[in-house]
């Protein structure tokens, strides 16, 4: 039996066009909401997200991905799937690693996109990336706190909807590379908490949690139980920030992992909120969930800078078709 589609009323031309045609509704061909833009939030309020200050701060990389072909990327740095220079077609005869309209819609503004078409590419599951190397061999050491700030869009593909009851983005979503090992701001389901960020029986919906390292064991993983949630801005550009910074020494739980969306804080690992409850959590998570637990700040790697950076990466939700795209990169560092 065919999923019922729910196809809103601005993208129903493309999405008929997509389904008589054959096409996979998660490829650059994908029907996508009308253009926004980080000016148009879903949190509401005065920003509280950090902005790079260049009297006091160093700028690492400032990239608006104006770029018309996938060599042009990688001209500027950018690698697809596994590090490769070369397109990685393993789901998708147009490739995974695509160059798409950016924020602004205006010819010449440009976006990358990941492309995931819902099929098996890396044991049951579906992998892709965009990653670039890290040059600056101070990011993230204590003193030193890496922000990472970008426009980001998530559209679902062949008529889905995000957060529908069974199609969340799960998705390792940003890794921050060591030599050996990663922290990784991710994409996934609740935890600890039902009925966050929406009423449901199978996990809420996609929020934003955080692993100080790849076997990092943690209750809730400082997982998001506060509003702006992703599905409420699903097809529209929005805006993530985030701040990093490893401990001093072993034990130190002097880290930082922080994310802001539209400039609303969402998420908040460090030592002087762990024990402080959530002011905005919903669902079974409001009046209890706290940022963070200490297995959190002890997860945070020891004086180590990050060598590499991945967008994307493991879809570890069903099989489903979706794409990502990431517009105008600000890297900086105190």
């Amino acid at each position: 039996m065919r999923p019922t589609i729910r196809i809103p009323q601005f993208a129903m031309p493309a999405i008929v066009a997509c389904l008589i045609m054959g096409l996979a509704c998660s490829d650059a061909t994908a029907p996508r909401a009308p253009v926004g833009d980080s000016a148009s939030p879903i949190g509401s309020g005065t920003s509280t997200a950090p902005t790079f200050n260049p009297a006091t701060q160093t700028m690492i990389l400032r990239d608006q991905f104006s770029y018309s072909t996938f060599a042009q990327a990688v001209t500027g740095g950018w690698q697809c799937s596994d590090a490769s220079t070369t397109e990685d077609v393993s789901t998708n005869p147009r490739g995974a690693c695509q160059i798409v309209d950016g924020v602004s819609g205006a010819a010449g503004d440009h976006a990358i996109r990941l492309v995931y078409d819902g099929i098996a590419n890396a044991a049951g599951q579906e992998a892709h990336a965009w990653g670039r190397p890290f040059s600056d061999t101070l990011a993230a050491l204590p003193g030193h706190a890496v922000y990472l700030s970008y426009d980001f869009r998530i559209t679902p593909g062949g008529g889905f909807r995000l957060d529908d009851g069974q199609h969340i983005v799960k998705v390792k979503w940003l890794e921050l590379w060591t030599n050996t090992d990663r922290a990784q701001f991710n994409t996934g389901y609740q935890n600890c908490w039902n009925n966050v960020p929406q009423n449901s029986a199978r996990g809420g919906g996609t929020i934003f949690q955080f692993y100080g390292n790849a076997g990092a064991v943690s209750n809730c993983h400082a997982g998001q139980v506060s509003p702006p949630f992703i599905y409420q801005g699903a097809g529209g550009y929005h805006r993530l920030t985030h701040k990093y910074v490893t401990q001093s020494h072993a034990g130190a739980r002097d880290g930082v992992a922080q994310t802001w969306l539209d400039g609303v804080l969402i998420q908040d690992v460090r030592a002087s909120d762990c024990g402080t409850v959530v002011p905005a959590a919903v669902g079974d998570a409001a009046g209890k969930a706290k940022w963070c637990e200490p297995g959190d700040l002890d997860a945070m790697f020891v004086r180590q800078s990050i060598r590499r950076l991945t967008f994307g990466s493991v879809s570890t939700s069903v099989l489903w078709p979706f794409t990502i795209d990431y517009d105008n990169l600000i890297i900086w560092r105190d």
